[in-house]
């Protein structure tokens, strides 16, 4: 208002539009609840507490199906041209199931893929890629396991728990890279001062 008339008047008008906005923004922001982000621990306990539920469901996998497991990851592999001497680790997990005798608890399954998982973490692309498919493999049989394939327990409750674990334990082991890089920042920017912190912190994120 102070500006009409004047050469000035319609970008005061909209300053003033922007600015009020902003203000309504800022006080919708600051009242704003916040969320319960839980922390790297909290995570920890929670999928901890998800393996036990999935381990109490007591389920026992008949060695039949493990067998046919075998024999389709054995198929999969060998379609995507896994060599005992270029794919070391990929072909040590594939032995792994293929050498699994009789039936077989939750935990003993969940061992079989802490193998895979380890291979797919193999430096070499291709050995890694292959190690995967044995991944998908063990994760779909049990994600998707069902009665007349296990001797005992609740396989619906216990392939949920399992699933449900391993999310929590994934965004944990995230959490706490996240939480070193702060503090590598942190570290770093004690012996640059000023405006170091921040750099320090561009510096962490683009290497990850």
């Amino acid at each position: 208002q102070a500006a009409e008339g004047t050469p000035y008047e319609i970008p005061a008008r909209v300053a003033g539009a922007l600015a009020g906005a902003g203000a309504v923004g800022a006080g919708r922001l600051l009242s704003a609840p916040k969320q319960n982000i839980p922390s790297v621990s909290d995570l920890k306990s929670a999928a901890t507490a998800a393996y036990k539920e999935a381990e109490d469901a007591g389920v026992v996998i008949k060695k039949t199906a493990m067998k046919q497991l075998g024999k389709d990851i054995q198929t999969a592999v060998a379609e995507a041209g896994i060599d005992s001497i270029l794919h070391p680790r990929a072909m040590q997990a594939v032995k792994r199931v293929l050498d699994t005798k009789g039936d077989v608890t939750l935990k003993g399954m969940d061992i079989l893929r802490r193998v895979a998982n380890g291979a797919a973490g193999s430096m070499d692309k291709d050995e890694s890629r292959i190690a995967h498919i044995i991944l998908d493999h063990i994760d779909d049989f049990v994600e998707n396991i069902g009665p007349e394939s296990v001797l005992s327990g609740d396989a619906e409750a216990a392939s949920k728990a399992l699933s449900s674990a391993r999310s929590l334990w994934a965004k944990s082991a995230k959490g706490k890279v996240i939480e070193g890089l702060f503090d590598r920042a942190k570290n770093r920017a004690e012996t640059i001062g000023g405006s170091g912190y921040e750099n320090a912190l561009r510096v962490e994120f683009r290497q990850l």
